[in-house]
């Protein structure tokens, strides 16, 4: 038996006892592993039993008892159970076969009778070896009259039956007991199989670690045996071809064919020392013979990789050319794009010379491109820009590395115009190398921008202040007047008898006596006085540093101008009366809402004294003149709500383009109690007052949801459209309301679109926003009514999710003639379509503006020229619909 043999069994034996001696110990801890669960089992069962039979022991009811016990019988490991009152008598008892039964009454061990008053729990093992069964526990359990006297857990048990339980529990009357039997009978099964595996697990490692061993066994005494064959090989001069590398020696042998021999150190020991010494010693002994071809292998070595390093470099040198073709190309088409590009686009250095700019710069600059090199970019800029750009700009580019924002820029004739610019650093690792600039011209966006932000404060019609600005100049004169401790007085002035003067005569005629009456008040009036038109035929006068004196004295001189002047509209003459109230700031009130309000109820009480005139407001006359005034409408507008004396007329709204109708305008109507036709203007600012707006919108909401279910029209593809009061938008519950009506109508909310008025939509942005994202989620559509009349800047309509807006009809009536409204509508239809918003055109009164307003490019179109408005009555839809199929 060789030597590699003997080692290998050696150690393999060794082994295998160790796991043999593993595994014996490995079966005693299963076993009383096993013992220790079933135990533990046994007590968390006589804990549960112990509570859960407490009241049946108590109360003595056998029917609880055993119910307890056929369920805990459940758990083949339990082989009994008995319940025993305090005296030991025993209540209810399941043995699980006779064997148990019969072993208490062999040892006439009633198993209470021995120690009926004890408190505290107790196990006990009994062996196989005693009595005729398996090993089991036998567990017994005091019940307690309190749950709190119980058990609740193992360590609980553990606890209690280490320590003197029964003084612990001296206080605590005991109900009685129970005791339960667990069986080991499965112990034996357990050990048989971690006796099996034990096997298993001997063998295994056996087999497991024989190769192994075998292998280390190998490995060590291989260099030896190659030493041996090597030094008998050398005596016998039999070694050729002997190489050494580090540690290791490979060798052929003469006359034997292709035997070779390998001799290695893989270790630090001595045997390792013994094979380096073997090595060194044959490396020196063909030292000489081999030094010398391995220099010429070296050589050839160099040359090879020399060669190699050539071919590579060649490749590199191939691949880095082709990328600065392709790089010149990019470069080449880059230039081409930044000089044909209408953007302005500039590069600077870090001290924000420019050192290039694309010709549309220098075309609008009128420099050529050697007169731009080195000059710095603020020479492109004009005065405060030009100071903006040095204090301020500069520094937030090179802290933040961009900048962009609005400009001016000069042109070849120092005109300066607006540019939209973006500065952007360029860096590398020692940081700003250069700038890059990209401006864009906005001079026509900024004018068609300015054209309708002027729109805002303007009137069109009479060129006066509109109703907002009148308010922002009384709010600062206010301020101005607190500040500096001054009077001044505000004069709400009504034309007299003006809508017989518009019915009579038309609306051509009312439009210019507005605006005769707007230059009449101009003309009567200081040029640091403030004039307005707040709507329809009012207006309101701001007489700024005036006492009641002074006020007294010029609303006289104006109130007389006025009834002298006559104006003559076709041949016939006619007398512009009015009334004013006045109110004084700040003897009436000191807010502009109050203000307003004053004066206001003076001009009431101007009107009640016979028109014509003027009052100054006077608190305690004027709050009864108000109630009185307004009282009757009230009534009305109530008596409507009660009597469902309103009623929804409807207007066509068609494509300009193709003249079908797409949705139906739904106008609200209120009868007086003798028949007669109130017009909302005439209700509707008292019914906002009086607060009844509330009850009108939801009115509104479920007659149109109602009739536009009956009508058919949902199925013909023609929608509604209806107006919604201020009041709706600060209804935090309409938005739902709504939702709620056309839902329960069955109508697909596609089909409705929804009208705020541009002011009301401002008035409260937020509220706007959130009625109209709520309503948008669900599928309603939204038009942005007035449009054009009282909006503040573009950044609104840019805000509001809308789909339509309708351009207010005093900017369609006199298209045709008025050169202004042409291109204050043009420009909102091509706001529009930057928005994707479609447009409405109100007041369309003839053929000749409806094709107008097609040619310039409004979507939809409303008016009499279209349809007069008519009742929305669903049965006359459905003549049509059966008419036309």
């Amino acid at each position: 038996m060789s030597l590699k043999i003997k080692l290998t069994l050696l150690l393999t034996s060794a082994l295998s006892l160790a796991s043999i001696l593993i595994s014996a110990n490995f079966v005693f801890y299963q076993t009383d592993e096993f013992k220790n669960d079933v135990k533990n089992q046994g007590i968390a069962a006589a804990i549960n039993l112990a509570a859960e039979g407490r009241f049946g022991v108590l109360t003595e009811n056998t029917s609880i008892l055993e119910d307890l016990l056929q369920k805990k019988f459940n758990n083949s490991d339990i082989v009994y159970i008995l319940y025993a009152s305090a005296d030991g008598d025993v209540v209810a008892s399941q043995f699980r076969n006779d064997n148990f039964e019969n072993l208490l009454r062999q040892l006439e061990q009633d198993p209470f009778s021995l120690k009926p008053g004890a408190r505290s729990p107790s196990v006990e093992l009994y062996s196989s070896e005693e009595f005729l069964v398996d090993d089991f526990y036998k567990i017994d359990m005091p019940i307690f009259n309190q749950s709190s006297s119980g058990f609740s857990s193992l360590e609980d048990f553990e606890s209690l039956n280490s320590t003197h339980s029964d003084e612990l529990f001296s206080g605590t009357q005991v109900l009685g007991h129970v005791e339960l039997g667990i069986s080991l009978s499965r112990l034996h099964e357990k050990r048989l199989a971690a006796i099996k595996f034990s096997i298993v697990t001997v063998f295994s490692v056996f087999l497991v670690t024989i190769l192994p061993v075998y292998f280390l066994v190998r490995n060590l005494l291989t260099p030896l045996l190659i030493m041996s064959g090597m030094s008998k090989e050398i005596a016998d001069n039999k070694l050729s071809h002997i190489s050494i590398n580090n540690d290791s020696m490979f060798a052929s042998i003469d006359g034997g064919g292709n035997r070779k021999l390998t001799l290695k150190s893989s270790s630090n020991d001595e045997l390792g020392e013994l094979i380096k010494a073997f090595i060194t010693m044959t490396a020196r002994i063909k030292f000489h013979s081999n030094n010398l071809e391995s220099l010429v292998d070296r050589r050839t070595e160099d040359l090879q990789r020399a060669l190699q390093a050539t071919e590579v470099l060649q490749d590199k040198t191939a691949i880095i050319n082709q990328q600065l073709t392709v790089s010149n190309m990019q470069l080449d088409l880059f230039k081409r794009c930044i000089e044909e590009s209408s953007e302005l686009i500039f590069i600077t250095d870090k001290h924000w010379n420019i050192k290039s700019c694309n010709h549309a710069l220098l075309d609008k600059s009128g420099l050529d491109g050697k007169g731009v090199v080195d000059k710095p970019i603020s020479s492109f800029l004009l005065g405060r820009d030009k100071e903006a750009f040095d204090t301020q700009i500069y520094l937030v580019v090179e802290a933040e590395k961009k900048w962009q924002g609005k400009t001016y820029f000069r042109d070849h004739l120092n005109v300066p115009y607006p540019v939209h610019i973006n500065l952007t650093a360029v860096n590398d690792e020692e940081g700003v190398v250069a700038y890059i600039g990209i401006a864009r011209d906005i001079t026509l966006e900024q004018e068609r921008q300015d054209e309708l932000e002027s729109l805002a404060n303007k009137d069109p019609l009479t060129g006066l202040y509109n109703r907002r600005r009148f308010i922002e100049e009384l709010d600062n004169e206010i301020s101005r007047s607190q500040r500096l401790g001054k009077e001044f007085a505000l004069l709400w002035l009504d034309l007299d008898q003006f809508k017989e003067i518009n019915d009579a005569m038309g609306h051509p005629v009312g439009d210019k006596l507005l605006a005769e009456l707007a230059t009449n008040l101009q003309t009567l009036t200081r040029d640091s006085d403030v004039v307005a038109r707040m709507g329809g035929d009012e207006f309101a006068i701001l007489l700024s540093d005036n006492n009641l004196a002074e006020s007294e004295f010029s609303v006289s001189r104006i109130i007389e101008g006025l009834r002298s002047s006559t104006h003559i509209f076709d041949g016939a003459p006619i007398k512009m009366l009015s009334s004013i109230g006045v109110s004084m700031f700040p003897r009436d009130a000191e807010n502009s809402h109050e203000l307003l309000a004053c004066a206001d109820r003076a001009l009431y009480q101007a009107k009640n004294s016979g028109r014509n005139q003027f009052s100054f407001y006077s608190g305690s006359d004027h709050q009864h003149l108000k109630v009185d005034a307004r009282r009757g409408l009230r009534q009305k507008i109530q008596i409507a709500l009660d009597q469902d004396l309103f009623s929804l007329y409807s207007q066509a709204i068609v494509d300009l383009n193709t003249s079908a109708i797409v949705h139906h305008e739904l106008l609200l109507r209120m009868h007086d109690e003798d028949g007669s036709m109130i017009l909302p203007g005439l209700f509707i600012t008292a019914a906002e007052r009086n607060g009844q707006m509330h009850d009108i919108d939801r009115w509104v909401i479920s007659q149109s949801a109602q009739l536009y279910a009956e009508s058919g029209l949902q199925e013909q593809h023609q929608g509604i459209a209806i107006n919604l009061s201020s009041h709706a938008l600060s209804d935090d519950s309409f938005a739902g309301f709504i939702k709620h009506e056309f839902s329960l109508a069955g109508i697909e909310p596609g089909n409705v679109l929804i009208e705020i008025t541009e002011n009301n939509a401002i008035t409260d942005f937020n509220k706007a926003t959130r009625f109209i994202a709520e309503l948008k989620e669900d599928g309603y559509k939204i038009a942005l009514d007035d449009f054009g009349v009282g909006f503040a800047s573009l950044r609104h309509l840019q805000n509001l999710d809308v789909d339509y807006i309708k351009i207010d009809g005093s900017f369609v009536r006199n298209i045709l003639d008025n050169s202004k409204d042409q291109g204050i509508v043009k420009a909102i239809v091509s706001i529009s379509k930057e928005q994707r918003i479609r447009c409405i055109a109100e007041w369309v009164e003839g053929a000749e503006e409806f094709n107008f307003l097609r040619e310039i490019g409004v979507d939809y179109g409303q008016g009499y020229h279209i349809q007069k408005p008519l009742p929305f009555v669903p049965a006359s839809f459905k003549k049509q619909r059966n008419a036309s199929s």
